[in-house]
């Protein structure tokens, strides 16, 4: 490397160094600002960005639907089982895993950390235990040594988005603005859904760096597992109308059984572990600074603001008459009233609509098998008469390939044109939605309520609830058969019993399999829809109400400040003012330095 370039990587660390520096400093400004004015949890937000940017530390989000394998994901690349893991879904609180001598700690509703051990760790993150995390835990913070983690890189373990406990759905979402880095995690069996689309799409918005990670790579046929990868890619394409990207075939499972036997056999598994490995090794070493930088810019703008609103309420309440004040807040506690019973009129009338459409989907998906079964039986049987097997067993593997085949060409441009179909009523859904949405919040500024949802720079609400088409289905759930596990009885049943008898059973449970295939798949589409319509409501009507509660506790806060000053005299007021005005300025100084822009 020649000295001038030596002299201007130089000048770049410098120059980094100082915005970093100086966006420090604004950190600790917000938090003393905050506590001045009493507003501890932003003061405590402020602090522990603090925290993270000078430790360094990069948050990485483990994130997919329920079930995709995330727990154990995160367990087999740290190379411990540390996270539980299960059946139903598992994970109810978002859980950090970060670098450091093995410990445990939780916090609760106090600010202080409570150090647990490993056999606890279940009572806290755990649905089955802390459901709905009715426990209140605030944060769970699990300190590993693993090589990966050691540039500062954490990974965030998060509950699933689409669990049937939408708590788990909420707490996802909510931590997105905290994510420097996505890794999610995707099936093959099926591939990805139309919720994920939606996921990704909001983590686009938010994080340069994604990575995509189809677990349980083992459990589907090699087929299966490339069909599956070049319909992901293609989707993600589209989507996110970026060139193809990377996508990692993994089996966390059998990672971990693997270095359980042998901690030299990272490459047993045949899939992609040591590329996944290496990429998020690169992007800790590469880019973890950038990523840290970029987190401390975006927490700045969101508590700047927040800030900003409460020391301009603290202002308002000082100067204008206490019974205008009382006016004032009593008028928006009237104002967040109607609001709230305006979602709460919403709710009513989205879901008669939503029952409307999950009717209309049921009838057609009802129309397709009463149409479809007769064709495709008989053109099982046909099949039946013409195949040359004779061993009991391998007729029954036979039949239901069979019946997969048949079910596959008559589903798949039912599905396609169907979902087309549910696009335009979701579309319809979320136009309506949005209106009355976008109604009520301007109801509330006409009554001097201003509120920030926290949505993506730029974007409406109807946007948030819309997305892009998220409908998308790669081919037939699989579903559990008796040609994929059959029990020992019935399979020496069909290699003893004469063949003529072995066809006619065989054919029963074929044609009932074709039935089963046809009415869950045409099903999908209709609870796809009404998955995305439920989750996304309650996704914008939970960020309105807790815009409206920001609202009125700052409101209140000031006017409080505000009696207890004018309660001593006019002097007090006018050095409260001055006060207040001095916390404006001090804050509009700090966020007005080039550094930070």
């Amino acid at each position: 490397m020649s000295g001038h370039e030596l002299a201007s990587e130089a000048a770049e660390g410098a120059d980094r160094q100082g915005r970093e520096n100086n966006g420090q400093e604004t950190l600790r400004l917000l938090a003393e600002l905050a506590r001045e004015i009493g507003a501890e949890g932003l003061a405590e937000e402020a602090a522990n960005l603090g925290a993270r940017t000078t430790e360094g530390r990069s948050y990485v989000a483990f994130l997919g639907q329920f079930k995709r394998g995330k727990s154990t994901l995160i367990n087999a690349l740290i190379g411990e089982n540390v996270l539980p893991t299960g059946t139903p879904p598992v994970t109810s609180v978002v859980t950090v895993v970060r670098h450091g001598p093995p410990a445990i700690r939780v916090k609760l509703a106090g600010p202080e950390w409570v150090a647990t051990g490993r056999s606890e760790l279940a009572a806290y993150a755990t649905e089955d235990l802390n459901p709905g995390n009715v426990k209140g835990v605030r944060a769970i913070e699990v300190f590993s040594p693993s090589p990966l983690l050691a540039d500062g890189m954490c990974f965030v373990d998060t509950p699933g988005l689409g669990s049937v406990f939408d708590a788990n759905t909420e707490a996802t979402r909510d931590f997105v603005p905290h994510v420097d880095g996505a890794l999610i995690v995707l099936g093959a069996d099926p591939p990805i859904t139309g919720e994920e689309i939606g996921l990704i799409e909001t983590i686009a918005q938010h994080v340069e760096h994604m990575l995509f990670v189809i677990n349980k790579a083992d459990r589907v046929r090699p087929d299966e597992l490339d069909a599956a990868v070049r319909f992901t890619r293609r989707v993600l394409s589209e989507r996110l109308q970026t060139g193809e990207p990377p996508i990692y075939r993994v089996s966390a499972t059998r990672h971990l059984a693997g270095s359980a036997a042998d901690p030299s056999s990272s490459q047993s598994d045949g899939f992609d572990w040591d590329r996944l490995a290496a990429r998020l090794r690169n992007l800790a070493r590469d880019s973890g600074r950038e990523l840290v930088a970029a987190a401390l810019h975006r927490g700045l703008k969101r508590l700047s603001a927040r800030l900003a609103a409460m020391i301009a309420d603290e202002e308002a309440a000082l100067t204008r008459p206490l019974s205008d004040s009382r006016e004032h807040l009593a008028a928006l506690r009237s104002a967040t009233d109607d609001a709230h019973e305006a979602l709460r009129d919403m709710g009513p009338l989205l879901d008669a609509e939503v029952a409307r459409l999950t009717r209309k989907f049921e009838t057609r998906r009802d129309d397709l098998v009463k149409t479809a079964l007769p064709g495709c039986g008989d053109e099982l049987r046909q099949r039946l008469d013409a195949s040359a097997v004779r061993f009991g067993p391998a007729l029954r593997r036979y039949a239901f390939e069979q019946a997969h085949e048949l079910a596959q060409a008559q589903l798949m441009p039912w599905l396609r044109e169907s979902a087309r179909e549910a696009e335009i009523a979701y579309r319809d859904v979320a136009t309506r939605f949005s209106d009355m949405a976008e109604s009520a919040i301007a109801r509330l500024q006409t009554r001097g309520v201003s509120m920030e949802l926290g949505l993506a720079d730029n974007a409406t609400i109807e946007a948030a609830f819309a997305g892009r088409s998220r409908f998308q289905f790669a081919g037939l759930l699989r579903l559990s058969s008796p040609a994929g596990f059959v029990p020992l009885v019935r399979w020496l049943a069909d290699a003893i019993l004469p063949r003529s008898i072995v066809r006619k059973q065989v054919e029963a449970d074929a044609l009932r399999f074709l039935h089963t295939l046809l009415y869950v798949n045409a099903s999908r589409v209709g609870n796809d829809l009404k998955q995305r319509i439920q989750d996304n409501r309650l996704h914008l009507e939970g960020r309105i109400r807790v815009a409206l509660k920001e609202v009125l506790r700052s409101a209140a806060r000031a006017i409080e400040e505000a009696q207890a000053a004018q309660e001593q005299g006019e002097a007090a007021v006018a050095a409260k003012l001055v006060t207040v005005r001095g916390r404006r300025s001090r804050l509009e100084s700090a966020l007005s330095s080039p550094s930070e822009d």
